[in-house]
């Protein structure tokens, strides 16, 4: 399930379409931070991108070239807006995806 899933994100990722960012916290942790890029599909926000950030600074990011990990998982929900998130720049968001920040 996981190689369809990667397929369906790469092709979106890889697309021409608009992104929207977002930034929000963990209800979990309000110390944690969560940070996404979403492509429109069908009407909903869907994740192709995702960082998140815990309280001791440690960075995961997540894609369709790494879904998961020990930690968290790139999300299979859409991303909507009143969920305690907010859009933001995309280049606030790409600070954080760097590379050289990896």
């Amino acid at each position: 399930m996981s190689d369809v899933r990667a397929k369906y994100l790469r092709k979106l990722e890889e697309s021409r379409r608009p992104r929207t960012h977002w930034r929000g916290v963990d209800p979990d942790d309000t110390q944690a931070e969560w940070l996404f890029e979403t492509v429109e599909e069908s009407g909903e926000h869907v994740a192709v991108k995702q960082v998140i950030v815990e309280p001791n600074g440690a960075v995961h990011r997540y894609s369709w070239e790494r879904l998961e990990d020990r930690v968290g998982f790139l999300t299979d929900q859409p991303v909507k807006s009143g969920e305690g998130l907010e859009v933001i720049p995309g280049d606030d968001f790409a600070r954080r995806w760097a590379p050289s920040v990896w």
